[in-house]
């Protein structure tokens, strides 16, 4: 028993002169940064107070003493549930198809009715921007309606974000 004792002292003793002090690029690294930790499950429960506690602390152990926030998170399903979700669309001008852009996103927005609010977001690509939030215009968050959408405007110009009804 004595004997194991002493290998682990030892191992870890060795462990820690072979790491050594901590060098100053990884304490510039982190100096006034934010680490979020992302708690996946509701807010208040037992992992949120647990990450809360800890991220109150860590930053002591950490070089450079970054700062740290702790977000929970809610699933999908629970956010569409509450209206907490929007679909944000980003359209870049483009005068061949403007038009045709334009009547296509309609009759997809038309065949998927739902309950989740659209934002469309215009850029002519001169610096003007214009952004519609409408209450009236919503769709339904489903694979195949996300998937038509993005495959008439593109991966990048339609995504789900957080927002309010």
């Amino acid at each position: 028993m004595m004997l194991s004792f002493w290998r682990v002292s030892g191992v870890l003793i060795t462990a820690a002169l072979w790491v050594g002090p901590v060098s100053g690029s990884e304490q510039e690294y982190y100096r006034g940064k934010t680490v979020h930790i992302i708690v996946g499950l509701s807010a208040g429960g037992g992992f949120d107070i647990y990450a809360r506690a800890m991220a109150r602390h860590m930053g002591k152990y950490i070089p450079g003493n970054p700062s740290f926030v702790v977000e929970s998170v809610q699933k999908l399903t629970e956010l569409r549930a509450n209206g907490q979700v929007m679909i944000s669309i980003f359209l870049r001008k483009d005068p061949l198809r403007a038009a045709d852009t334009i009547n296509e996103l309609k009759l997809i927005i038309e065949a998927y009715p739902g309950t989740v609010p659209v934002e469309i977001e215009y850029s002519d690509g001169n610096g003007l921007r214009a952004t519609l939030r409408s209450r009236s215009l919503t769709l339904a968050v489903n694979s195949t309606a996300l998937g038509e959408l993005r495959s008439l405007l593109g991966n990048d110009s339609v995504r789900l974000q957080r927002g309010s009804r």
